[in-house]
C-alpha cells in the first residue's frame, strides 16, 4: 500500500509540476503548494487505494505528560476506511482521531527569494524523529519531503542544501525517506538510500 500511495503522490505531483511549467502564478507561496498538492492526490482517490489526505496533522511528545504536539505534518495520507474521530476527552469535550495502520507523512517547503534554508534541514530533522519512532513499523510509515522552487538559480541552490543536509543521518533513515522537488522545468525524486 505504501509504495502504491508513494506512486500516487509522484503522479500527482508531475501533474501539478506540469501545469505549473504552463502558470507560474498557480504557486506563489507554501499555502497554494499545500492546497494544490493535496487537491492533486485527492483526485486520484478512489475505494481501491483507500485514501485519506489530512492536512496539519500533530504528532505528539511521547515522553510528554500532557500529549503536547512535537510539530505538525503539513499533509498525511491515511488509510480512509480505517480512520476514526472520537472522544478524546469527555471532560474538555476534545475530539481526536484514532489510527494504527499505513501512512504518509509529508512535509512541504516552497523555495522562493528570502527563503530560509535551514527550513529545509529543520524538515528533515522532523522528519528523521516519526522514522525513529516509527521504527518497528517501517515498512507501514513513509516520511517524504516536497519542495516547490521558484526558479533555475534557487533549484541547484536547494538540491546543493538538501545534499549537504542528508550527510549526516544513517542510512536506515535514508532508505526510508523520499524527497520530490520540482520547479517548472525540472522534477526530481530522490530516494536517498538507493
Amino acid at each position: 500500500m505504501i509504495d502504491n500511495w508513494n506512486n500516487i503522490l509522484e503522479t500527482s505531483l508531475r501533474e501539478l509540476q506540469n501545469e505549473y511549467s504552463n502558470d507560474n502564478r498557480m504557486i506563489i507561496n507554501e499555502h497554494d503548494l499545500k492546497y494544490k498538492v493535496r487537491q492533486y492526490i485527492e483526485k486520484e482517490a478512489n475505494t481501491e487505494n483507500d485514501i485519506l489526505v489530512k492536512p496539519e496533522v500533530p504528532w505528539y511528545d511521547k515522553d510528554s505528560s500532557e500529549l503536547r504536539p512535537k510539530f505538525y505534518f503539513d499533509l498525511t495520507i491515511f488509510r480512509d476506511s480505517l480512520f476514526q474521530l472520537r472522544l478524546r476527552d469527555r471532560e474538555l469535550r476534545r475530539k481526536g482521531y484514532y489510527y494504527n495502520d499505513n501512512s504518509l507523512a509529508i512535509m512541504m517547503k516552497f523555495v522562493k527569494p528570502t527563503f530560509n534554508f535551514a527550513e529545509i534541514e529543520e524538515d528533515i530533522a522532523k522528519l528523521k524523529v516519526f522514522a525513529d519512532e516509527t521504527k518497528s513499523q517501517s515498512n507501514q510509515h513513509k516520511p517524504i519531503l516536497i519542495i516547490g522552487i521558484t526558479d533555475e538559480l534557487l533549484y541547484e541552490l536547494t538540491e546543493n542544501k538538501i545534499i549537504s543536509s542528508l550527510k549526516s543521518y544513517d542510512n536506515e533513515f535514508l532508505l526510508r525517506l523520499t524527497i520530490f522537488y520540482f520547479n517548472q522545468t525540472k522534477f526530481e525524486r530522490l530516494d536517498s538510500g538507493q
